[in-house]
């Protein structure tokens, strides 16, 4: 019954607009206080639970995908995956998978691959759309 509870608080909290993770904590809070359980032990492990050594692999990443970025290998990558397969219909597409899978065998992250290589390919997506949006003006006039 109180995880029927839980389940229609963590809803309801969502229904009014409140942030998901503050819903989740709200209702965890409202749950722990109706079942007795100590607060004490939510704050223990939340702490715990951010006192991890693998979270400090996020930022690196993130900062090696910069640097990718900064010293333009990730382009010359972007570059390299057009040339591979750009010519295929749907070529971006292609490329953009071309080009996470070659950053993802470097990095191992999929953080890192939507920081380095994500903001290139939205870049060249976008631009392509604009010259697409141009040849469709210029053909209808």
């Amino acid at each position: 019954m109180s995880l029927t509870i839980f389940l229609l608080l963590l809803v309801g909290f969502m229904a009014v607009g409140m942030p998901i993770a503050l819903a989740m904590i709200a209702s965890s809070v409202l749950y722990a206080l109706m079942n007795g359980i100590d607060l004490g032990f939510f704050t223990i492990q939340m702490y715990a639970s951010l006192n991890n050594f693998i979270l400090l692999a996020i930022p690196f990443f993130l900062l090696a995908s910069e640097i990718m970025e900064r010293t333009s290998i990730s382009q010359r990558m972007f570059r390299f995956a057009n040339s591979v397969v750009g010519f295929i219909p749907g070529g971006l597409g292609h490329v953009n998978v071309v080009a996470n899978i070659i950053f993802s065998g470097m990095s191992g992250s999929a953080v890192a691959d939507a920081g380095g290589i994500g903001r290139i390919c939205y870049k060249a997506m976008v631009d392509a759309g604009k010259q697409n949006k141009d040849i469709d003006e210029v053909k209808s006039a």
